[in-house]
């Protein structure tokens, strides 16, 4: 499954992305913001990666100063893509955080990670999880193939627009009128929107995500 998760700075993306995330046995977090603290297991590329996801639950991948954190996410996500093909049953979430820094606004977004997307069928073991602050943060193509899209508050007319034509004016109207941690779910599969209003059962600090134990429940 594929979920864009798009919204202001602060209202939780992140958070409710790890969350996600949860559901996989397996968990990959390009993390360019230096924002998880989940593991002690951190890479700040390619090297040994493949040989982690072999042996721990989560793996957090914080592009180093100095680093190309594009030609990094790349090759990063060429390593998953081998490690995916060489275990196809195994179940594995993989979170981009901050799309804008991993160059998945451009037109040419990384062909090892449009693989990983492409493979990401709903019902598949591979469950992808992209954040943004705005639509446009994310390649079009890639919000066209998207399961779900999840908006918190989005108030830029452009924004708006473009979440009407892909979601309608019903869904437009309930994410503009939407408070702080509260979201819309698109069900890009069924044509079908939802609303979550309580932030109580999912939100907390992201810097405070504990690395288990943190399974309840996941909005669909």
């Amino acid at each position: 499954m594929v979920t864009v998760i798009i919204g202001f700075t602060g209202q939780g993306k992140s958070t409710l992305a790890y969350k996600v995330a949860q559901r996989s046995d397996t968990r990959v977090i390009i993390d360019p913001r230096n924002q998880f603290n989940s593991t002690s297991d951190i890479v700040s590329g390619p090297s040994g990666l493949y040989e982690l996801l072999d042996t721990r639950y989560e793996v957090i991948v914080k592009p180093g100063r100095g680093f190309d954190v594009t030609e990094t996410f790349d090759q990063v996500s060429g390593v998953i893509a081998e490690w995916i093909e060489d275990n196809p049953t195994e179940k594995i979430s993989i979170i981009a955080d901050e799309s804008r820094l991993l160059g998945l606004d451009s037109k040419t977004v990384s062909l090892n990670f449009d693989w990983i997307v492409r493979s990401a069928r709903e019902g598949s073991p591979i469950n992808v999880i992209i954040t943004c602050h705005r639509p446009v943060d994310v390649n079009t193509n890639i919000r066209a193939i998207a399961n779900r899209l999840v908006f918190f508050r989005v108030m830029l007319p452009n924004d708006l627009d473009s979440i009407e034509s892909q979601c309608g004016p019903e869904v437009t109207v309930q994410v503009n009128k939407l408070l702080d941690r509260q979201f819309v779910v698109w069900n890009n599969s069924r044509q079908q929107w939802r609303k979550e209003i309580d932030p109580s059962g999912w939100y907390i600090r992201i810097a405070e995500v504990p690395t288990v134990g943190y399974v309840e429940h996941i909005p669909e």
